[in-house]
């Protein structure tokens, strides 16, 4: 998804205000919680220090030493036992009733009346002032407890909610329970500030303790509040929702301001950036002439440095627009020359393929570029002898292409004047040296086939080793001659060879054998020769299109580097033999287009009746010889304006010369009636023989052309 620079402005000046504002918010807020905090511990301590203030006179210190005292006195009229779990705060008063009698105000028999209402008198006293202690503070509740460093217990001595009238003694503390204190708080008791801070029973308290000045400071009793700091949360809860509300305001006015100011500094100068931009390129594409169409930003920072840049770049491209449009109406100018060019050199090659009944030609060609350097030719001298010539032009392009052309017409025509092949090229290099500042050369093989000799009389002017595709494939490994075009007054030696029938000569450039894959691999002569092992028996055109795709297969998107040439000559022999074992229907396609491509010169109703007579009698000969083992020879030969066709094969005798209702008599009626089709065979044939010889049938056929 694609969001406008506005867009990404608002969503970071949104993101930035909020992280911003909630920094913000996160410090006044924990300010705020620590002056209230502080202001409670404050408010806290300030009763703590009126307790303190109250209960430290001469008269306070003997209201709480003589209850101390009492306290202290009853409790050592028992020995101390380990006290039991209360269920409830009534359990735990009556357990210490029945032990400690003395020390409640409740009226016994026999008890001191007097003591008692003295004491009881101080201890209201004692709690009245802590109640105002703990309203003045906003506390919850507070105590006066004596340590009983003897026993490590505290003991209370009175609380700020103690009520005598109540079903048992002490609504809050009971008067003078005993309790024991852990190691810890008496750590806790001992360290600190002035006013101290102590949990007890996960309650929080402050607390001081009052010393007898007068004796030496001896520890009277300690004074504790207890608060609890649901005031605070009500504080906090308050200020959260004014301080939300407050921010929030602010936010919003914040992303305001920083919206506008910044669509103003920032996205307006950007978004007529980007409207000059689109207006300069719709009019990349007018007809009319490009102007510069300036932004008029005028920020001095860098949106401003951009725009002066987008107006030189807009400069920048309107120049090199027009250096593109000349160059383009150049180079289409120049492509259609090349073009044409290419169209010239193609046509400056054989067209067509030889086929006649001695010899049959065929080549292809690819230019790595438009116009290439590589040719191949061939011509007849006279009746009898044929002329082989591919070459290879050093170098690409144009330059190439018309060092071609020259030295095609040059060895054409050397070649036509009947001079001797050796002549040929020492004429052809030393024309080629002559006017070459380019340095450009040629390797060529070229070489004369006497088609009634079968002999090839070549000169291999360093070029790459053909290939003679026979029974086997064998590289020719001729003598060494130099490059045409390289070395002045060069004589070149020739070489000849005997071909048998049917032999094929496989010419090429070194395009084929040096053209690479994506590893960096050459096609190789290796590939080569098994490309021409699994197409051997192929026609010549089949033999050159898969090795073409063979190519294609191992270089696949590599982009070819040079031109790829090749050529295929085979000599052909008048006859042509065919010989199958179980044979299926299938050779009679084999047959027939075997006989198509070799004898492909012949008149086409000659072949069209020829392939007739194949059809009728291979589909009887298949058709109604039942044999386990048969056997079907067919020997074509071409040969003094006649094509003679003898059919053998080792089924049932069979005799098609026989008269139709001689047929039935001697045959059975399926196989006569099969051999109904004779009587089109017969109407074509210009003469036709049967015998019965050595356990086969033989049909000679001879046609007239």
């Amino acid at each position: 998804m694609r969001f406008s620079i506005q867009k990404k402005v608002v969503f970071l000046g949104v993101g930035l205000s909020f992280v911003l504002m909630g920094v913000a918010f996160l410090v006044s807020f924990l300010v705020f919680r620590s002056n209230a905090k502080k202001n409670l511990i404050s408010t806290v301590d300030s009763s703590v220090e009126e307790l303190e203030t109250r209960l430290s006179t001469d008269e306070g210190i003997s209201e709480l030493n003589t209850i101390s005292s009492y306290l202290i006195e009853n409790y050592e009229r028992v020995a101390d036992q380990k006290l039991p779990e209360f269920k409830s705060p009534k359990e735990e008063y009556e357990y210490y009733e029945k032990i400690y009698n003395t020390i409640y105000f409740k009226p016994t028999p026999g008890s001191m009346g007097m003591f008692r209402q003295i004491e009881k008198t101080y201890v209201q006293e004692i709690s009245s002032a802590l109640r105002y202690a703990v309203i003045s503070s906003r506390g919850v509740e507070a105590y006066v407890c004596y340590y009983d460093l003897e026993r490590d217990r505290w003991i209370y001595m009175a609380d700020s909610v103690f009520d005598f009238n109540s079903e048992y003694l002490g609504a809050g503390h009971l008067f003078g329970s005993y309790y024991t204190l852990k190691e810890d708080d008496v750590k806790s008791l001992t360290e600190g500030e002035e006013y101290k801070e102590y949990d007890w029973d996960n309650k929080k308290t402050r607390y001081i303790s009052i010393y007898d000045d007068n004796n030496e400071q001896a520890y009277v009793a300690t004074i504790f509040i207890e608060y609890n700091e649901e005031a605070l949360y009500s504080q906090l809860n308050n200020f959260l929702i004014i301080e939300s509300i407050a921010f929030g305001v602010a936010l919003i006015v914040l992303i305001t301001m920083y919206v506008i100011l910044a669509r103003y500094f920032l996205v307006k100068n950007i978004e007529k950036l980007n409207s000059s931009t689109k207006e300069f390129t719709k009019s990349l594409y007018d007809e009319n002439e490009i102007l510069v169409l300036n932004p008029n930003v005028k920020a001095k920072d860098e949106i401003g440095a951009l725009s002066d840049s987008f107006v030189t770049l807009e400069k920048e491209i309107i120049n090199y627009t027009k250096k593109i449009k000349t160059n383009a109406i150049e180079k289409e100018k120049m492509n259609a020359e090349l073009s044409i060019a290419s169209k010239i050199q193609l046509e400056s090659l054989p067209k067509g393929h030889i086929n006649d009944p001695k010899v049959l030609a065929s080549a292809s060609i690819s230019s790595a570029k438009e116009v290439g350097g590589d040719f191949y030719d061939y011509f007849y001298l006279d009746d009898n002898h044929l002329a082989i010539i591919i070459a290879d032009v050093s170098g690409k392009g144009i330059p190439a292409s018309l060092f071609m052309m020259r030295a095609k017409e040059l060895i054409k025509s050397k070649l036509l004047s009947k001079k001797m092949l050796e002549e040929v090229l020492y004429e052809v290099n030393n024309e080629l040296l002559e006017n070459n500042e380019a340095g450009l050369f040629i390797t060529s093989f070229i070489g004369i086939l006497d088609l009634d000799k079968r002999v090839l009389n070549y000169i291999n002017a360093g070029h790459e080793r053909p290939y003679i595709i026979g029974d086997k494939v064998v590289r020719l490994n001729p003598n060494s001659n130099f490059i045409l075009g390289g070395l002045k007054d060069f004589k070149y030696v020739s070489e000849k060879i005997n071909l048998k029938p049917n032999d094929r000569l496989f010419l090429y450039t070194d395009g084929l054998n040096e053209s690479i894959n994506k590893n960096k691999e050459e096609f190789g002569y290796e590939r080569i020769e098994e490309t021409l092992n699994a197409n051997k028996n192929e026609q010549l055109s089949v033999i050159l299109k898969n090795m073409e795709e063979a190519l294609n297969e191992f270089t696949k998107d590599e982009e070819a580097f040079d031109d790829v040439t090749m050529l295929i000559v085979e000599l052909k022999d008048s006859k042509l033999s065919f010989h199958f074992d179980n044979p299926s229907y299938e050779i009679i396609e084999n047959v027939t287009n075997k006989f198509n491509d070799y004898y492909s010169y012949l008149d086409k109703s000659v072949i069209s009746n020829i392939d007739i007579i194949f059809d009728e009698l291979l589909n009887n000969y298949i058709s109604y010889d039942k044999k386990d083992d048969l056997i079907i020879e067919l020997n074509i030969e071409v040969k003094n304006d006649k094509i003679t066709l003898l059919f053998r094969n080792n089924g049932i005798e069979f005799n098609p010369l026989l008269k139709e209702d001689k047929y039935i008599k001697k045959y059975s009626s399926d196989l006569a009636l099969g051999g109904f089709g004779i009587s089109i065979v017969k109407n074509i044939a210009s003469d036709i023989k049967y015998e019965r010889k050595d356990g086969f049938n033989n049909l000679k056929i001879v046609k007239k052309l």
